[in-house]
């Protein structure tokens, strides 16, 4: 302890209120708390992120909730899990035979029981014409989302099994993205990104997890639609033998 004294120039008879220590305890408590400070705003813009997104998922959920009829909701995700299918395998403006092969397993599976539309590119050298194709494998998505209609005895008990397929698509699609949404702040929060302030690096990253959610939701609501089987009464077995 005297070591130690004699190195920061006190003597026995000082008190802590030397100057220099002063001066260096006020430094350090000064940089803890401009830290714990950035880290709570941080926190902060965070939770601001998190609310945002989840308003707009409960604004979703309660339309669905209150809509007489959701054959509309579901027409729109089929049309867009259509157009994104199309868009992952031909980026450009026309489709190869090749991308189109991709394109009818992956909706093959998607939709189950759809027809797909012929691959016909005429005298085209570049490929069969992709918003063509679209707008032929949308109708054709159309005719077998009426046809699933049919298959129910009651249009009201499709409508609303249709409406609870979409409901548990978006409650399990939301509860698996706030837990990414913890993770991600865990991770930005341990690795950090050089000069970049991390609530901005925070929202850019949960806007396109949210997209992605959301085209999630879609696709699992279509694929969900048409996957599953409607369940017949048993016949009734005669008794009287």
């Amino acid at each position: 302890m005297k070591h130690i004294l004699t190195m920061t120039g006190m003597k026995n008879e000082d008190s802590i209120e030397n100057r220099t220590v002063n001066k260096f305890v006020k430094k350090a408590q000064n940089v803890i708390e401009d830290n714990n400070f950035g880290t709570r705003k941080s926190v902060l813009k965070y939770d601001k992120v998190n609310n945002e997104q989840r308003e707009l998922i409960y604004a979703e959920r309660d339309a669905i909730l209150e809509k007489a009829d959701t054959r509309n909701t579901m027409l729109s995700m089929i049309e867009d899990s259509i157009d994104m299918i199309i868009d992952k395998y031909a980026p450009d403006k026309y489709v190869t035979e090749g991308q189109y092969q991709e394109i009818r397993k992956e909706i093959s599976v998607l939709i189950f029981g759809i027809k797909a539309p012929d691959y016909s590119p005429k005298s085209n050298k570049k490929g069969m014409d992709k918003k063509k194709l679209a707008e032929e494998y949308i109708e054709a998505a159309k005719n077998r989302y009426y046809e699933r209609e049919r298959e129910w005895p009651d249009i009201e008990v499709f409508r609303e099994f249709e409406r609870q397929i979409i409901l548990r698509c978006i409650d399990s699609k939301w509860m698996q993205h706030i837990n990414d949404l913890e993770i991600l702040r865990q991770n930005i929060s341990l690795v950090g990104y050089g000069q970049k302030d991390p609530a901005i690096v925070y929202k850019l990253k949960a806007f396109d997890m949210f997209n992605k959610m959301s085209d999630d939701i879609k696709n699992d609501a279509v694929y969900t639609l048409f996957s599953s089987r409607l369940r017949t009464a048993a016949p009734k077995r005669d008794t009287a033998a």
